[in-house]
C-alpha cells in the first residue's frame, strides 16, 4: 500500500520546494535529487536508498502533486466522525478550497521502515515550509492539524509518525 498524504490549504499555496528539499535533506543528512513541473509536480529523489528492478535501478522517490481539482467536502464525512485527534477537523477541511498530495514512488521494495522514514521526512519539510491548514492520511482516514503532525515527530526518530500509516512486505516480482 502507498503512503499518501493530502495537504489541504485554504489559499492558492506558494510552495518553496527548493526549501522543502533543503530542510528534508537537513532531517536526513543525506542529499536529495529533485525534479519539478512549475508548480504542479515535484519529485524529490532519495538517492541513497536505490531500488532494484529487473530493468534496472532507480531511487526512492517521494512527489508532491498538485490536484485538478478541489477536495469535496463531502467525501470527507466518515474522516470527520473518526477524527478524535482532531475535533475541529470539519472546520478546518471546509474552509479549505486548494489540495496537494505527498506520496512515495518507486520505493515498494525498501523496507518498511525506510519507507516510512523517507515518507515522513519529506511530509515534515513540506509542513514545516508550506502554509498549509490541513491534511489528511489516506488510508487511514486521519485529519490533523498540520502543527500537531509535527509536534507527533519527534526530531531523534522523524519516522515516529508512522504508526498511521502501515506498509505490508511486497515479495520481488
Amino acid at each position: 500500500m502507498m503512503q499518501i498524504v493530502e495537504l489541504h490549504f485554504r489559499r492558492t499555496p506558494t510552495c518553496d520546494y527548493a526549501g522543502v528539499k533543503s530542510r528534508a535533506e537537513e532531517i536526513l543528512q543525506s542529499e536529495l535529487g529533485c525534479a519539478s513541473t512549475a508548480n504542479k509536480a515535484v519529485s524529490m529523489f532519495h538517492k541513497g536508498h536505490p531500488v532494484k528492478y529487473k530493468e534496472g535501478e532507480v531511487p526512492a522517490q517521494t512527489a508532491i502533486l498538485a490536484a485538478d481539482e478541489p477536495a469535496n467536502f463531502e467525501g470527507y464525512r466518515e474522516a470527520i466522525q473518526q477524527s478524535w485527534r482532531c475535533p475541529n477537523a470539519e472546520e478546518l477541511l471546509r474552509a479549505c478550497k486548494e489540495m496537494r498530495l505527498v506520496t512515495e514512488m518507486m520505493a515498494r521494495f525498501l523496507s518498511p521502515g525506510d519507507r516510512v522514514l523517507l515518507f515522513h521526512v519529506v511530509l515534515r519539510a513540506m509542513i514545516e515550509v508550506a502554509e498549509l491548514d490541513a491534511l489528511v492520511f489516506k488510508h487511514s482516514q486521519s485529519p490533523l492539524e498540520p502543527k500537531r503532525q509535527v509536534l507527533d515527530l519527534n526530531p531523534g526518530k522523524p519516522h515516529a509518525a508512522g504508526n498511521r500509516v502501515r506498509p505490508g512486505s511486497i515479495d520481488r516480482v
